[in-house]
């Protein structure tokens, strides 16, 4: 099942007007891409991002976790990777929250203000402890979050690593989203921007 959850972000680059209209070499790219990509490298991202206790927004974890990300891009060598800071109004806290979304971005060589945007959210919340306390209560509440969201992290690296090194005629942009769990605020920061 991890290998399905990768498929829908690689497929959204054949997405045009004409569905199923893709070319044999779309196809075949494709299928070479998913290939490359083991279920024992989408289990190590997991347990890499579980490790991290909590991702909740503002947590140490979560920041942890969105260095993991910037440093996974780096590795893969992505000329821009960044963190996209922000802050949104959290209705749980009552507080403006800071967050950061990491992006990584790939440059298209033909029509390169064609954005297509492949996106996790990188953090997790639990909402309601043993002891009943919640993420708002206490940010550093356990909520390793491995199927919500650590799979779609660890297929968004897996295929940052096997889309950068090829040829795209649009550019790419691999986002790692924060501040999801409590309001999708990061997938709206960027989308605004």
């Amino acid at each position: 099942s991890l290998a399905l959850v990768l498929i829908i972000p690689v497929k959204v680059r054949c997405q045009r007007p004409g569905p199923g209209q893709e070319t044999a070499a779309e196809v075949s790219l494709i299928r070479s891409a998913v290939a490359q990509i083991s279920e024992e490298e989408l289990r190590a991202s997991v347990r890499d991002l579980q490790n991290f206790g909590t991702r909740y927004n503002g947590s140490k974890g979560n920041r942890e976790a969105g260095d993991y990300i910037l440093a996974s891009f780096k590795s893969l060598g992505f000329a821009e990777v960044s963190f996209d800071e922000f802050s949104y109004y959290d209705e749980l806290t009552g507080f403006d929250e800071p967050a950061r979304n990491v992006i990584a971005t790939k440059k298209g060589s033909g029509t390169p203000d064609r954005i297509v945007v492949l996106g996790a959210h990188y953090d997790s919340v639990s909402r309601r402890a043993p002891d009943g306390r919640t993420s708002a209560q206490d940010k550093e509440n356990p909520a390793p979050g491995a199927d919500d969201n650590a799979t779609g992290v660890a297929a968004l690296l897996a295929a940052a690593r096997v889309l950068n090194p090829l040829s795209a005629a649009s550019t790419i942009r691999f986002c790692a989203f924060s501040a999801e769990e409590g309001g999708i605020h990061g997938g709206a920061h960027y989308a605004a921007e």
